[in-house]
């Protein structure tokens, strides 16, 4: 795998959490992704500023989800 479509489908695998009907699980499975993105850049599959890129979205789509919850006084999972 080159290190572009390394980059590429982990970046599309964390937008693709955005589409999940439970958001706390998709929360979950952000910070289960961390170990992940790190050891691809470790490997030398990803540079450090597409690290950077991919934390900060990881970082994004949690705020997203959070902020849906207080806007809307919902439960997580009922704002999808």
């Amino acid at each position: 795998m080159t290190e572009k479509s390394a980059f590429d489908k982990t970046l599309g695998e964390l937008h693709d959490l955005v589409e999940w009907e439970d958001a706390e699980a998709a929360i979950r499975e952000l910070h289960a992704r961390q170990p992940e993105m790190e050891r691809l850049y470790l490997d030398g599959k990803i540079l450090p500023g597409e690290l950077q890129a991919l934390v900060m979205v990881s970082n994004c789509l949690e705020r997203e989800f959070i902020h849906r919850q207080l806007a809307t006084g919902r439960p997580l999972h009922l704002n999808i």
